[in-house]
């Protein structure tokens, strides 16, 4: 579930909002205003040391925001500059040795 900041509130959107393909082949573009935040309402918080800033949150919760209009990754989401994206929450603290390796493709 994802949602778009504003002034008055959350808005739920679905991801068509914000992800475009690319002229690349097979890659696409993440393009929003404001800030994005990801729910993954499978997964509870596990944040002992509250580090991450999930007081307040039930699921594993992270945002994004974009340094410039757009940011392009590829099919199995790796950016292809990620200076041009700000995480924080789970994904700011994810350590690297539990994320997908760059070569990974899920079986259809």
């Amino acid at each position: 579930m994802a949602y778009t900041a504003s002034e008055v509130s959350d808005i739920e959107v679905e991801k068509e909002a914000f992800l475009k393909p690319s002229n690349d082949k097979g890659a696409w573009l993440l393009e929003f205003n404001d800030e994005l935040r990801i729910e993954y309402l499978k997964n509870r918080v596990d944040d002992p040391d509250r580090i991450m800033g999930l007081k307040d949150y039930k699921y594993q919760t992270s945002w994004l925001s974009l340094i410039s209009a757009s940011v392009q990754f590829s099919k199995n989401g790796t950016v292809k500059n990620p200076d041009l994206l700000e995480k924080k929450g789970v994904w700011r603290y994810t350590p690297v040795c539990k994320m997908l390796s760059t070569d990974y493709l899920p079986e259809n």
